[in-house]
């Protein structure tokens, strides 16, 4: 998956995936141009989400 977006708005994002229990990966984002909070939130509560395949 991928956002394409590379020019962002105050909140564009967020809360886009907001409880979604079944994405296990992130999307691509290759913004260049951030605006305040754009991603805040994005992943909040997103359980399945692995950041890392190394184990801690």
């Amino acid at each position: 998956m991928e956002l394409p977006a590379t020019t962002l708005q105050t909140y564009c994002y967020g809360e886009m995936f907001r409880y979604c229990q079944n994405l296990e990966q992130l999307p691509k984002l290759p913004t260049l141009t951030l605006a305040s909070y754009c991603y805040s939130n994005m992943f909040r509560n997103c359980t399945k989400i692995k950041l890392s395949s190394t184990q801690t």
